[in-house]
């Protein structure tokens, strides 16, 4: 009767602590961040590319004239690209196509594989606030441009 007393202690406890940590873990009362206060980087603009018969693609933007006076010039570009799969919303980051160009570059140049997948090139701006807040990152990051490869 003892060993039966103590197994029901362990299920119960058990129990117990499952119903805690799904009542802990439930508790989350933040949401996406959309924007952060203070300056920001407006996105890359017209966004293009042009595709060769040999299938290489030069990908083509401008970076707006608008930029904050308390953003360290010139800027950084952040290019990635990433397949998918038809059918499937989850991206493939294609490693040896991903750069960040440390001055305002304006063209990209990739071959893009004659296969199945869909390419995606994404385009950001990277900026360097000039007099940066203390705990805060010094860096900035404009929202991304996409131009899909075909």
């Amino acid at each position: 009767m003892k060993h039966l007393n103590n197994s029901r202690f362990q299920v119960i406890a058990n129990l117990s602590l499952i119903a805690l940590i799904c009542m802990v873990s439930g508790c989350y009362d933040r949401d996406i961040i959309q924007s952060k206060d203070g300056v920001s980087l407006p996105t890359v603009t017209n966004l293009q590319y042009t595709m060769t018969p040999d299938h290489i693609a030069t990908v083509t933007w401008e970076i707006p004239a608008q930029i904050p006076a308390e953003i360290k010039r010139p800027l950084k570009v952040s290019v990635q690209v990433t397949r998918y799969e038809q059918g499937s919303y989850t991206p493939q980051k294609v490693s040896n196509v991903s750069t960040i160009f440390p001055d305002e570059t304006l063209t990209f140049t990739c071959k893009v594989p004659q296969d199945k997948y869909e390419y995606h090139v994404t385009v950001k701006l990277i900026g360097e606030v000039a007099e940066p807040k203390y705990g805060e990152s010094t860096l900035i990051y404009s929202l991304g441009q996409t131009a899909i490869l075909k």
